[in-house]
């Protein structure tokens, strides 16, 4: 089925897909197909065929991501760099000039580790955009076990430190309660 994006479209279609959980995807995707169905039904029976078909469900996912995007960064990108802090509303970002503290988005899925653009958005910065992820470390969901939880993005190695000899955490507690 041919698609009538962009080269850029389709980059931005990628890069905005590797940022969500399995989840998400999933149910952009059904909007998405529940939209082409719509436009489709919408068509006059005479049109061709191939007109009728013109457009994949990626164009109608990409559609959908388009009119949700958050006007989060006014002007040009002011900057490249990787999460090193996470926190509710906001995260700290590496980049070439310093630790930027940016604003997230309702609709951007950021973890440690990814690599984002941002921007100016009034006073602030904001992330603009997420990178496509290398790796991923992720972990079930406590409340829903089919939802993926990021822990870190870009991971190159992991280190597991375990005790040989259990701590004596029996006598922290005994030395604190005399």
């Amino acid at each position: 089925m041919p698609s009538v994006m962009q080269k850029e479209q389709q980059i931005y279609l990628k890069e905005q897909l590797s940022t969500m959980d399995t989840n998400e995807r999933l149910k952009l995707y059904k909007r998405a197909s529940v939209l082409r169905k719509i436009q489709q039904g919408r068509r006059k029976p005479q049109e061709d065929e191939a007109l009728k078909r013109s457009k994949s469900l990626d164009d109608f996912v990409l559609q959908l991501l388009l009119q949700e995007a958050p006007q989060e960064a006014s002007g040009p990108i002011c900057g490249k760099g990787e999460v090193i802090w996470l926190g509710a509303k906001t995260c700290r970002v590496r980049s070439s000039a310093g630790d930027i503290e940016c604003l997230l988005g309702r609709n951007l899925s950021v973890a440690i580790g990814d690599r984002v653009a941002f921007g100016r958005r009034g006073e602030d910065f904001a992330i603009v955009s997420v990178q496509p992820r290398t790796t991923v470390l992720s972990r079930p969901d406590v409340d829903n076990q089919h939802k993926e939880r990021v822990i870190a993005a870009n991971v190159d190695c992991v280190v597991v430190v375990v005790s040989v000899v259990p701590p004596p955490l029996c006598i922290l507690a005994s030395s604190i309660g005399t």
